[in-house]
């Protein structure tokens, strides 16, 4: 087994894992005389989230590129632009995060994948992480804000944001709904989160989603899409 990577590399790569999981990351190197190289750090770290998030959180691995959409150019310019701040880190000058609409079928999810590939930091969607018992979901939904927080630089996808969000208030006698969405909202609003943790929900319904999370400071950019985009080969 052997590294090539210097130690500040292979640093900022094991952001995110317990002390555990990087013991456990090296010692299956060793064992097994694995090279540790970016691709390996990186699979090693996708399974020990996804693990850890108890399947809430899965990442989006893409080779693609906004070149990957047809038409959509002011949209495509835009993220590149932001692409190209997430890159270099000028956090001040990023959304906190984006609201992508459509009708189904014109994209919403190719533009995400294709973003994901300009963008070069991990991008994890946000799984259903409901639950039937009682504190379950608010506890699921802690778990998850910290692996973000110790993940450094990470683009979180909802994709049918208006059913996975909550409601403030719509009647659940359990009140889960509205407590998820207040833990939600809270965490959206964090300007310490800002260029750290950006959001994109995605919805065909934009008018279901509460108009507190569609202003400023949560979901800064909106991105309405009206045709679908052509998926090149």
């Amino acid at each position: 087994m052997y590294c090539k990577l210097d130690a500040k590399f292979l640093a900022e790569r094991l952001v995110g894992l317990s002390r555990v999981a990087i013991r456990t990351t090296l010692f299956r190197a060793v064992r097994n005389n694995i090279e540790i190289t970016p691709e390996f750090l990186s699979a090693i770290k996708k399974e020990s989230i996804e693990k850890e998030a108890y399947g809430k959180l899965e990442f989006l691995e893409s080779k693609l590129t906004l070149d990957s959409v047809a038409g959509h150019k002011t949209v495509k310019n835009w993220l590149r632009e932001d692409s190209n701040l997430i890159k270099k880190g000028v956090s001040a000058a990023l959304p906190m995060g984006y609201l992508i609409s459509g009708r189904i079928g014109t994209g919403k999810t190719w533009l995400v994948k294709c973003f994901a590939g300009e963008c070069g930091v991990p991008f994890v969607e946000l799984k259903n992480f409901r639950d039937k018992w009682v504190g379950a979901t608010e506890g699921n939904h802690e778990k998850i804000f910290s692996i973000l927080h110790v993940s450094g630089n990470v683009v979180v996808f909802v994709d049918e944001a208006d059913q996975a969000t909550g409601k403030r208030s719509d009647g659940d006698e359990t009140g889960i709904s509205g407590r998820v969405y207040a833990m939600l909202a809270k965490e959206m609003s964090d300007t310490a989160n800002r260029g750290k943790i950006i959001w994109i929900f995605a919805t065909s319904r934009p008018d279901l989603i509460e108009i507190d999370l569609k202003r400023q400071g949560r979901l800064d950019v909106h991105i309405p899409l009206s045709i679908s985009p052509h998926k090149t080969p």
